[in-house]
């Protein structure tokens, strides 16, 4: 596998909730995370879930394939494809558990960890076009690693009435043997370009602001001794890190959701980075929703894996 050479130059990345990034693309501890948060939220499913006046219960299962991995859009220079299957269970309460896990093609070893989720969704006001959530997190990864393993998450966001714009602000602390936080804009909008009594056709573009807590590892030469050494000054900023948008169209059924989506990463180039390279993939991933048997119940379809 290749390796990321930079002369006089370490850098380290802490990316909350599941994410660390070093110039050594080899080493395991380097490559364990999630490729952002948005993979394993659930936010806007839970919106849908809970809106209605239903006395049911639902239960999820998806997977989704990736064809490149991008950690924080940053072009790993070769090909490798992931995909990620989940399971989550949503109650009438607002509460969740979900289970979820990521395959790298590559990496070794391939399946890289379990993730495990709970979660509480509520709307405010009588219209409920404000909504918040708030969760905690497990990872457990497969080669041990415990630098960040539990992430605390709340996020709050305010949507049109006809649900076709909306935006929302997700705060993440990442702790375990080391702590980090991160801060996601995402604003969304949905456009439906067919509906139909047993199906709908969708477009729901989304354009993602990923700020990040940086600890950044300058190599530099001491001089103060006999003999000159080398040293490592740390610095902590927060900045932002990638810049994402992502182009989905999924066609729904009352229980399946079949998505085809094209991502573009922007990554801003950190202070021990030069200039990086936009990267892009594509994802297909597929869902079922069991528990959706009523007409009324249809439009839940509309947000299945809007977070994918």
């Amino acid at each position: 596998m290749n390796r990321f050479h930079r002369v006089a130059l370490v850098i380290f990345i802490f990316l909350a909730p599941f994410w660390s990034y070093s110039q050594d693309i080899e080493d395991d501890n380097a490559i364990d995370l999630l490729l952002d948060d948005l993979f394993f939220s659930e936010e806007l499913l839970i919106q849908e879930l809970t809106a209605l006046v239903s006395p049911k219960n639902y239960l999820y299962a998806g997977i989704i394939f990736n064809t490149q991995t991008n950690f924080a859009g940053r072009n790993l220079r070769f090909k490798q494809y992931n995909f990620i299957p989940q399971l989550s269970y949503f109650h009438k309460s607002g509460l969740s558990l979900s289970v979820s896990g990521i395959y790298y093609e590559r990496f070794e070893p391939h399946w890289d960890l379990t993730n495990i989720a709970l979660s509480y969704y509520n709307t405010i006001g009588k219209k409920g076009l404000v909504d918040y959530s708030l969760g905690y997190s497990r990872t457990i990864y497969s080669d041990g690693w415990n630098v960040l393993t539990n992430a605390l998450d709340a996020d709050i966001g305010i949507r049109n009435k006809k649900r076709s714009l909306g935006t929302e602000l997700t705060f993440s602390f990442s702790f375990g043997n080391d702590e980090s936080y991160q801060l996601i804009s995402t604003t969304y909008g949905n456009i439906v370009f067919l509906r139909k009594p047993t199906y709908l056709l969708r477009f729901r573009p989304r354009l993602n602001f990923i700020v990040t807590q940086q600890i950044i590892a300058l190599r530099q030469i001491n001089t103060d001794g006999p003999e000159p050494f080398p040293e490592l000054i740390f610095n902590e900023v927060f900045k932002l890190l990638n810049t994402q948008i992502i182009f989905p169209v999924s066609v729904s059924t009352q229980s399946f959701d079949l998505q085809l989506g094209y991502t573009i990463n922007f990554p801003n180039p950190l202070r021990a980075e030069q200039q990086l390279e936009s990267s892009s993939s594509v994802h297909i991933s597929l869902g079922y929703l069991i528990g959706l048997r009523k007409k009324k119940d249809f439009d839940l379809i509309e947000s299945l894996i809007d977070r994918l």
